[in-house]
């Protein structure tokens, strides 16, 4: 089991092929404070722990979010629900610094508080142009482009983090977006986008996706970067981010015309599940970064969609589509290479033969040695 779920039970890495091929621990790449006794910091059980809970809470929006936007009341805004989880998820952070008597750590220098403004200022891009190029392309195109940031994360991480990727893992990460596309394309409803979209509509929608997928990506790989290379704190890092996040959905809202006054109108006890539910997620994944990868977190996010698919099947009575059953077989299988395991059922079917060639040369070696004694 350990072998065959890294992700979830293991580390990647752990098979001989990926030792001696590609290994991904971030220790080998990064001047890492947490690599200084030589063990991989990620390593043990923080790592599939973290990655089980991503996938749950994957899971748990799928769920929640629906039955939410259902029973809201009325004059809910869904911009207030993203400054809440942000200001929640900053005040966790806050306590658990506070509690630990490093609450300073948040605005100890100008400098490195900034660093954090990059990747907020890199999602709230991504979020615009999502908006923007969602209008321009249908929605089975702007759905299958988007995936490509899988690709783009394993690029930027192999760039600015100096991660080596076999050739079987860049096969595996093609299989994921093939995968994750299909899962997500089952879920598309085609008859919902009968507008009708022009050439030049078209090729702007097609470069802004590429635009929000690089900027997707970049905020991705950069957050890592400063969470696996710098002394700051984890929960530092999340107070930082949830400030200009705020701030910049503050701004947001007050342009749009929000009423401040109004500000918690039509929250419900499912809203705030889903609030309280999506802060939880966004500590899970900067966990997830700092002691997996963006790369794992793909896949995390992948096996959130399969196992909101099978709940949804299993006990809300969900139909499952023949396109999602085969993503499913992608994604599963992309899984599989990733981590090495189809290498190493290769090289326990090759054994015999591996033992054969290991007995011969054994043989020769001795009789080689024995020549010489005689000599």
């Amino acid at each position: 089991i350990g072998q065959s779920l890294p992700f979830f039970v293991a580390t990647p890495g752990l098979s001989r092929r990926g030792r001696d091929a590609a290994p991904c621990s971030m220790s080998a790449a990064l001047p890492l404070k947490e690599a200084g006794d030589g063990k991989d910091f990620g390593s043990g059980y923080v790592k599939p722990a973290v990655l089980c809970l991503l996938l749950f809470q994957n899971s748990g929006t799928a769920l929640l979010m629906p039955v939410a936007l259902k029973q809201a009341g009325p004059g809910y805004n869904k911009q207030t629900g993203v400054i809440m989880q942000e200001f929640l998820k900053g005040m966790i952070c806050l306590i658990v610094l506070g509690c630990r008597g490093r609450a300073s750590e948040v605005c100890t220098s100008a400098s490195v508080a900034l660093k954090t403004a990059v990747p907020a200022v890199l999602y709230l891009i991504t979020n615009n142009l999502q908006y923007e190029n969602a209008k321009r392309l249908d929605s089975a195109t702007f759905t299958v482009m988007y995936q490509l940031k899988i690709l783009s994360t394993g690029m930027l991480s192999v760039l600015l983090l100096r991660k080596r990727i076999g050739c079987m893992q860049w096969l595996a990460l093609l299989m994921l977006v093939a995968g994750a596309s299909l899962l997500a394309l089952s879920k598309v409803d085609r008859n919902s986008d009968g507008q009708e979209h022009i050439a030049s509509d078209i090729v702007l929608g097609v470069l802004g996706v590429l635009a929000a997928c690089s900027c997707s990506s970049l905020a991705g790989v950069y957050f890592e970067l400063l969470l696996k290379g710098s002394s700051v704190s984890m929960a530092a890092r999340n107070v930082q981010m949830a400030v200009y996040q705020c701030g910049m959905c503050v701004i947001a809202f007050a342009l749009s015309g929000g009423s401040f006054s109004g500000f918690l109108n039509g929250y419900t006890p499912a809203i705030w599940a889903v609030v309280i539910n999506n802060a939880i997620g966004g500590l899970v994944v900067a966990a997830v970064i700092k002691y997996a990868d963006n790369i794992l977190k793909n896949f995390a996010t992948a096996m959130g969609i399969i196992n909101t698919t099978i709940v949804s099947m299993v006990f809300l009575g969900a139909e499952v589509a023949p396109m999602a059953l085969l993503g499913i077989c992608f994604v599963v299988a992309a899984v599989l290479m990733y981590s090495g395991v189809c290498g190493d059922i290769v090289a326990w079917r090759n054994r015999p033969e591996v033992m054969k060639r290991s007995m011969i040369q054994l043989g020769q070696r001795e009789s080689a040695e024995g020549a010489a004694v005689e000599v």
